[in-house]
Order: C-alpha cells, then sequence, then structure tokens
C-alpha cells in the first residue's frame, strides 16, 4: 500500500512539474492549413479547354473549390489561407470584411446601428471607424485613412494595412508577377503562391520565436538526408559534381551539400533543392511546392520512396 501511495504521489507531483513547464513554455504555433492545396492559375485558356477545367480555382485540402475571377486577391493569416476572404479594391487600396481579419485574430467586434461605428476591441487597444468617414480613431486618438470604410454585399469592408497594423500586425504584398522559369526561380519578395497577387498578414503568439536559416537549413538538411538514406542508403557530403558520369544519387548528395535558403516570408524559409522545399519556421515542418500549371503543395514526407523526385 505504502508503495502505491508513493508511487501515486511521484505521478502527481511529475504531472505538477509538467504543467508548470508547459505554462512557461513559448505558445504553440498550430500548423497551416495549406498541405493538400491545389491552385490551377494563370493557365491559357486553350491549357484550360484542353483538361477541361473551365475556369481558374482553388481546390483545398477538404477537396472544396474556390473559382478565382479576374480581380482575385488572395489572403494569407499566419501562413494559411483564408477561404473565400472575398477582397476587393477601391482606389488602388485593398480592402478586406473587417470581421475576417479581426476575428480571425481574436479580437472583438461591435456594431452600433445609430452610428454606423464598427469598435475592434483587442489587447487593451481600441479601433473606431465609422462607414464613409476617412478619420477612425485609435485609442481615442484620431487618424486619418485614404479610403473610408464602407459596405459591400451587406460586408463591412476596411482597408487591410490600416486595420492589420493597427492590430499590431505584419503586412506584405505580392502583386503576382515576377516569376522566374529559370533558376534562381524563387522569387525574393514575400510570396506564398505565384501568379496570385495576394496580401499576407501576420501576428503570432507573442513568445513563439521563429528559427534562424541556419536551424532551417540544419532541419531541412536532416529531413533529406533520411529520405536520401532510405534510397540511396548512407549519406556523404560531395562538395564538387563531376561533369559528366555522375549519377542520381551523386547529384542528390551534391544538392543536399550546397543547400540554401534563397527566400523566405513570414512563415517559410524557402530551399533551393532543385524544387521549392518550405521550412516553416514555426513548427520544422516541410513542404514541397510545385510551380507548374498546376500548383500544389504537399507535406515533404522523408519515407516516401518518392520523396526525392521533383516535388515529391
Amino acid at each position: 500500500m505504502l508503495k502505491k501511495l508513493i508511487a501515486l504521489l511521484f505521478t502527481a507531483i511529475m504531472a505538477a512539474s509538467a504543467f508548470n513547464l508547459n505554462a512557461y513554455a513559448a505558445p504553440a504555433v498550430s500548423e497551416t492549413n495549406l498541405a493538400g492545396i491545389k491552385a490551377f492559375v494563370g493557365m491559357t485558356e486553350s491549357y484550360l479547354a484542353q483538361n477541361q477545367l473551365g475556369t481558374a480555382y482553388i481546390q483545398y485540402a477538404d477537396d472544396t473549390k474556390e473559382s478565382l475571377p479576374s480581380n482575385y486577391i488572395a489572403l494569407f493569416i499566419n501562413g494559411s489561407i483564408i477561404k473565400n476572404a472575398k477582397l476587393i479594391l477601391d482606389k488602388d487600396r485593398t480592402l478586406l470584411p473587417l470581421r475576417l481579419i479581426s476575428e480571425t485574430l481574436g479580437a472583438k467586434v461591435s456594431w452600433s446601428d445609430k452610428e454606423r461605428k464598427v469598435t475592434i476591441e483587442d489587447s487593451g487597444n481600441k479601433i473606431e471607424l465609422i462607414i464613409g468617414d476617412m478619420h477612425p480613431k485609435i485609442n481615442g486618438k484620431t487618424t486619418t485613412i485614404d479610403v473610408a470604410p464602407r459596405i459591400y454585399n451587406d460586408y463591412t469592408y476596411v482597408p487591410v494595412r490600416f486595420v492589420a497594423e493597427a492590430l499590431g500586425c505584419k503586412v506584405d504584398w505580392y502583386d503576382g508577377k515576377g516569376y522566374a522559369t529559370a533558376e534562381p526561380w524563387i522569387l525574393e519578395a514575400p510570396h506564398y503562391i505565384y501568379r496570385i497577387p495576394q496580401v499576407m498578414v501576420s501576428r503570432y503568439p507573442k513568445g513563439a520565436v521563429p528559427m534562424s536559416k541556419d536551424k532551417a537549413l540544419e532541419t531541412a538538411r536532416a529531413q533529406i538526408i533520411k529520405a536520401y538514406e532510405n534510397i540511396y542508403g548512407a549519406y556523404k557530403p560531395l562538395e564538387t559534381l563531376p561533369k559528366t558520369g555522375y549519377s542520381d544519387a551523386d547529384a542528390t548528395r551534391y544538392k543536399i551539400t550546397h543547400l540554401s535558403v534563397v527566400s523566405e516570408n513570414d512563415r517559410f524559409y524557402y530551399v533551393n533543392f532543385g524544387w521549392e522545399m518550405w521550412l516553416d519556421k514555426y513548427t520544422g515542418a516541410a513542404y514541397n511546392f510545385y510551380p507548374g500549371q498546376i500548383m500544389y503543395i504537399r507535406l515533404f514526407d522523408p519515407n516516401s520512396p518518392n520523396a526525392l523526385t521533383f516535388a515529391g
């Protein structure tokens, strides 16, 4: 009986210790929703007709589809794409439904019919916007924006950059252009999927620290080496590749040896491995991105026999 009591007490102490450790650990960052996405974008009319695609669209991991009109703008928040975001342009400024960004980031939104006013409260900050008024308030202080909030299709639309930055977010914009077909083919400008104009908003949990580029390379290299050894056997670095007469294994060893980070956005480092590997700065998860006529994103699986073929 005494031994059982001691064992139970030890278990309780260890559980309490684990709880305390978790309480002080950096907040976890959830995985993105990008794995399994396919983007049928930027294709010629003949290609669309030949493959009976009809129109450009994104197919999400759950197999739902969203048609992409010519004025489509994608929205990414903390690395995840937001379905049916319905962003619009007004005077060259991107506007989005207010509740979408506010509630995605956990802010409280309220509406006053009498004043036609939206109030956003978040982490002690208060943002007040009146429909048609270009003078919103942040914590009681009046400021000026160049596009006023408006009602469109029963949604309150506000300038993305103003609201995002007022909520303490970082905002990036990619116009969907600049993709090169020859190496180095990874854009230096922040972006996610090529050929799609997109707004990228990010605000990660306080205390969540992204890994360094060196750590990202180490993590990516370890996963690729595991795939290599599953296919070819023991890995050894190869500094110089012969001009002729080398094997696929040699070419892969050379690429692993000279792995590099060539670009990044708020969520991923882009690693050049002959195809794009995306390395999540917060979770260490690796993705393959195929930038062809049909673009798609897959989780990198080092145990797959096809892990080292183009785009996995």
